[in-house]
C-alpha cells in the first residue's frame, strides 16, 4: 500500500528492487501526508521561528495536536490552484483535496475509510486463501502524520488530543 505522492512512490519502487516478488501494490491518495493548509509547502523552521507570521505555539499545536487544524488555503492561493491541479484526478476529484487538515480529519477522512474499504478486504481476501502469502507480511508506504493517523485508528486513541 502506497500514497500517491512522490517520495512515498519512489521508497515503494526502491522496496520493489530489494523484494521483486512482491505481489500487489495499491496506491491511494487516503495515504498521502497530512495537508498543513496555509502552512503548505513552508519549510517547518521557518514556520516556527514566525517567518509567515504565524505564533510559535499555535504552530505547535498544529503539528502535534489530534484535533487543531491549521488554518485552510485560501480558494486563490497559488498553491491550492496547483494542488488541484495536480491532485484532482489522483484523489477522485477535487472535492477530495484537502485544503488543511487536523490529524482526527485526516483519521476520519481518510485512514478508517482506507482501513475499512481497503485494507480489511485485503487481508480478509489473503487469510482465505491457501497461496503463500498467507501469513505474509505487508508493508504501507506513507508519511509521518497519515502514519500517525492510521495508526490512531487502529490502535483506537482517536479520542485521545496526544494520540
Amino acid at each position: 500500500f502506497v500514497s500517491t505522492l512522490k517520495r512515498a512512490q519512489d521508497t515503494a519502487r526502491s522496496c520493489f528492487m530489494a523484494k521483486p516478488n512482491i505481489p500487489l501494490l495499491i496506491s491511494d491518495y487516503r495515504l498521502n501526508e497530512r495537508h498543513y493548509g496555509a502552512l503548505q509547502g513552508y519549510i517547518k523552521r521557518e514556520v516556527e521561528e514566525g517567518k509567515y507570521g504565524h505564533d510559535a505555539d499555535l504552530v505547535e499545536q498544529w503539528r502535534r495536536s489530534w484535533y487543531a487544524v491549521p488554518p485552510p488555503l485560501s480558494d486563490d492561493d497559488p498553491r491550492r490552484i496547483l494542488e488541484l491541479e495536480q491532485y484532482a484526478k489522483l484523489c477522485g476529484g477535487a472535492e477530495n483535496v484537502p485544503r488543511g487538515e487536523s490529524l482526527q480529519i485526516v483519521a476520519k477522512n481518510r485512514a478508517r475509510p482506507f482501513l475499512n474499504d481497503v485494507i480489511s478486504p485485503q487481508l480478509d481476501k489473503i487469510s482465505q486463501t491457501k497461496d503463500d502469502r498467507a501469513g505474509a507480511t505487508g508493508l504501507i508506504v506513507a508519511h509521518a502524520n497519515s502514519l500517525r493517523a492510521l495508526i490512531g485508528v487502529i490502535c483506537d486513541v482517536e479520542g485521545y488530543s496526544s494520540a
